[in-house]
């Protein structure tokens, strides 16, 4: 074999047994983002805000002393808290 020849052979591709496999497509997350209309921020009777995820509510009622302005929540893995909003809008909000 001449110089040239086993210069190209040392060069030469690899034979190739078909297409190339499709690129990779890139990993998700495997957390997703909550939707948007999921998470809603509420005040309590106090005045602190705090962050509420439907899924995480377990169940609602009217306050006694005053259930036009304010809704009882019971959360999981929680205590119930107190939030300034009328129980009607509450519901509306859990159940859609």
């Amino acid at each position: 074999m001449t110089v040239m020849k086993q210069e190209r052979a040392r060069l030469a591709l690899p034979a190739s047994n078909g297409p190339a496999a499709p690129p990779a497509e890139p990993k998700q997350e495997a957390k997703q983002r909550p939707k948007a209309n999921d998470v809603r921020e509420f005040q309590m009777l106090d005045g602190r805000v705090i962050a509420l995820h439907r899924s995480v509510v377990t169940f609602a009622v009217a306050e006694r002393n005053e259930p036009d302005t304010a809704t009882i929540v019971g959360l999981r893995n929680a205590r119930a808290v107190p939030i300034r909003l009328n129980y009607t809008s509450f519901m509306a909000w859990w159940r859609a």
